[in-house]
């Protein structure tokens, strides 16, 4: 298929945890920050702060449907279990974002997951979500076919 052409649209901007898509997903957010560490002293003038770059990090975050289907890759566990047990697992796991189109971009690296909810009300849709910690430094790439 053709690269994406103008403003990448969401719907096609899917996000997978350890090689898996999250399946009826209706959002995901990659964060990064930075921390800033004040070097204020004494000498400055003029009343304003002063800093350098510190600590960088980045978090994922996805919300999607509830499903007892497998969305989260294949077989019989559906996809809250498989969620549940990338959060249960103390080790780091791959993921990436992308719309999986060649030569669109591509952004992956490797979290821990650091929570997982499932919530459900009366007469509404079940809805997952949780948000992953990033351990090292994200990569940003091109989809190859």
């Amino acid at each position: 298929m053709p690269q994406t052409q103008g403003v990448i649209n969401g719907t096609n901007f899917r996000l997978y945890l350890n090689g898996l898509v999250i399946g009826r997903a209706n959002s995901c957010t990659v964060a990064y920050s930075k921390e800033i560490r004040e070097t204020v002293h004494k000498d400055n003038t003029g009343g304003y702060s002063s800093g350098e770059s510190g600590k960088k990090s980045y978090t994922l975050s996805f919300e999607g449907f509830m499903s007892e289907k497998g969305d989260l890759g294949t077989g019989n566990v559906n996809a809250m279990q498989q969620i549940f047990a990338l959060f249960d697992q103390d080790d780091a796991f791959d993921w990436k974002a992308t719309t999986d189109q060649e030569g669109d971009s591509i952004v992956s690296g490797q979290v821990i997951m650091s929570d997982f909810s499932m919530t459900a009300a009366v007469e509404e849709n079940g809805t997952i979500s949780g948000s992953c910690t990033g351990i090292g430094a994200p990569v940003f790439g091109v989809v190859t076919v």
